[in-house]
């Protein structure tokens, strides 16, 4: 799956639009499919829990700052904002097939 944000600043997964309900379910029901898009579950989870008895704007708001603060996993995520990763930043931990991600040095 991979995740992104379009100049209105829907989050999107695989193309889909997330809205603040189904990040909540995941957080929830689903901790797997989190596990998949974010590196960092609990940040992840922290804001949509915060946001639960908010507006709908601020509830909608949330899902964006939920998937900046859990760092997403797709090595291909994009963000428009410029306070949020393009990529796990090289301070995250190393995500596996992540071609980033430094290799073993070469035996002989």
């Amino acid at each position: 799956m991979s995740v992104g944000i379009d100049e209105q600043g829907t989050v999107t997964v695989s193309g889909r639009p997330v809205d603040y309900a189904t990040a909540y379910g995941w957080a929830v029901d689903s901790p797997e499919t989190i596990t998949e898009l974010v590196q960092d579950t609990k940040a992840f989870v922290t804001v949509i829990a915060a946001a639960e008895n908010a507006s709908p704007e601020e509830q909608a708001a949330a899902v964006r700052q939920a998937f900046a603060a859990g760092v997403p996993r797709e090595p291909d995520s994009s963000w428009s904002g410029t306070e949020e990763p393009s990529r796990p930043s090289s301070g995250s931990p190393a995500v596996p097939g992540d071609p980033a991600a430094p290799s073993a040095p070469d035996r002989c």
